[in-house]
């Protein structure tokens, strides 16, 4: 199963390639260094409250509904893991 900063990762390099963006062009924007944002897109951070904030704003989206698309994939993940261990059993 992935861990829910891998997920969280995940999300965020989807939501800002269907932005049309790279991480670099993000970090300009939002005005956190790019390895910062490498580094959330990797899974090795997750960023503050106020990053996040300011993240979110330039995607389109809110802490809340990004959030919940993490938690919902954590689910979904945690799921399929459940199921590959009974088809395993």
């Amino acid at each position: 199963m992935k861990e829910p900063t891998n997920i969280f990762g995940e999300l965020l390099r989807h939501k800002i390639k269907n932005r049309g963006l790279t991480q670099k062009q993000l970090a300009k924007l939002v005005n956190i260094p790019e390895s910062t944002i490498s580094r959330y897109c990797s899974g090795e951070r997750l960023p503050s409250i106020i990053n996040m904030d300011h993240i979110c704003r330039f995607l389109g989206t809110t802490i809340d509904d990004f959030m919940r698309e993490v938690i919902q994939n954590d689910f979904i993940n945690a799921i399929d893991s459940d199921r590959a261990d009974l088809d395993r059993g």
